[in-house]
């Protein structure tokens, strides 16, 4: 019968069908071994990401505990352990709380209040001779309250020398503040201060100047070591 002989064979299309089988498995191979491998990263990534957490929050917790050590010395010793810098003579007092003090620094003469929060995460560097009153919070990163995913912005903090900060006056990041300039008590600085100007208010604004001819001290006025 001659139509069969001129057939096409059955066994061609089932080879190739074999063929392109293959080619399919193998690309599904390496989608599986790179779906696998991105797993495997996000895991090891995540596994990085929970240990410095881990880390950060036993810096935090330390950082705490230390804030309240009974001796000047202990507490200003335990900040430079963690890479803060500051010069001497310095006086910090009992319930200072600094956030990454490896962005921190402090010039001579400098006296920090009681129960002050340090934040130095995008930065804070802080001249000589400044006095910072009890209960002064400086911040130098915040929510975007206009963010979809409420993200943290940043921004460095300089206070220039001989600056005065009030009692519970706060900073906000990205501020800079001039030498010998005065934050009144409760001020909120949302804005640059220029050098010997007294600002205050909420939102603070200038209210007066200082003299220029300033020459002190505040650490020179003597501390008592235990507090």
């Amino acid at each position: 019968w001659p139509w069969i002989a001129s057939s096409p064979p059955v066994r061609q299309p089932l080879a190739g069908t074999c063929s392109l089988g293959i080619v399919l498995l193998r690309y599904d191979s390496l989608g599986r071994i790179g779906s696998a491998i991105e797993h495997a990263g996000a895991r090891q990534k995540s596994t990085i990401e929970q240990m410095k957490s881990i880390l950060y929050g036993a810096i935090w917790l330390s950082t705490a505990i230390a804030s309240y050590a009974p001796i000047h010395g202990l507490r200003i010793l335990f900040l430079k352990l963690l890479r803060a810098r500051i010069d001497r003579p310095t006086i910090i007092y009992a319930g200072v709380f600094v956030r990454s003090p490896w962005k921190l620094s402090i010039g001579s003469g400098t006296v920090i209040g009681h129960g002050c929060h340090l934040d130095a995460r995008g930065r804070l560097k802080i001249g000589s001779d400044v006095n910072i009153s009890s209960e002064v919070n400086i911040w130098t990163n915040q929510h975007d309250h206009q963010s979809r995913d409420f993200r943290i912005t940043e921004g460095p903090v300089d206070i220039g020398n001989r600056v005065w900060l009030g009692n519970r006056a706060i900073i906000l990041p990205g501020v800079t503040i001039g030498e010998g300039a005065v934050v009144c008590s409760g001020a909120v600085v949302t804005k640059d201060v220029a050098p010997f100007t007294v600002v205050g208010g909420v939102p603070a604004k200038p209210i007066g100047t200082r003299a220029k001819d300033l020459d002190y001290s505040p650490a020179a006025f003597g501390k008592i070591w235990f507090i």
